[in-house]
């Protein structure tokens, strides 16, 4: 994909080399490609709390199906039936329109696809924030397999998500530089 956008070189300068014009560059690549970059992060609760502290959402509505797909070939958000039941609860809806609105896992039996756009999004407000799912707490994080574990991705097509990626690879340039020796400003 670098070398698509004429960002080949980025591969191998050091993140602690990084341009603001760098930045700028492979977050319009990822935008353009639906891309969600990968951080060497576990996706766990301290670094998934750490990331979503470095900005704040907007509340532009794009993670709930508003604007561009977030998942342009997925079938929505993925939830597990508690979290459906704890959202008919906090909804208009029973348990069981909920089910009928949603689409089974195809391999996991408790776990559910909400389509987008979300139905619970409405006059630009979450009607159920208190009871939303997983998914929609870590937005715009996700997680992607490594080796058997888990780390972490961030779908930058949101501002959220594009600042919360910047702040992460400052941070790893500003860690990565001090071990490196060069010289790194605060």
């Amino acid at each position: 994909m670098l070398d698509k956008y004429g960002l080949g070189d980025l591969k191998t300068k050091h993140v602690a080399l990084w341009t603001d014009s760098d930045y700028k560059n492979i977050l319009n690549a990822c935008k353009k490609e639906n891309v969600s970059p990968q951080l060497p992060l576990l996706f766990n609760p301290s670094n998934i709390q750490r990331l979503l502290e470095k900005s704040h959402c907007r509340r532009c509505g794009l993670c709930c199906g508003w604007g561009p797909n977030p998942l342009p070939d997925g079938p929505g958000v993925f939830l597990f039936d508690t979290e459906l039941k704890l959202l008919s609860q906090h909804s208009n809806y029973s348990w069981k329109q909920l089910k009928k609105k949603t689409m089974s896992h195809e391999s996991m039996p408790h776990a559910r696809y909400l389509p987008f756009p979300c139905i619970f999004h409405l006059k630009d407000k979450c009607q159920v924030y208190e009871a939303r799912p997983f998914a929609c707490r870590t937005y715009p994080l996700s997680n992607y397999l490594l080796n058997g574990k888990y780390y972490i991705a961030v779908n930058v097509q949101c501002e959220y998500g594009s600042d919360i990626y910047r702040a992460a690879l400052s941070e790893f340039s500003a860690n990565r530089a001090a071990n490196m020796g060069i010289p790194y400003e605060s």
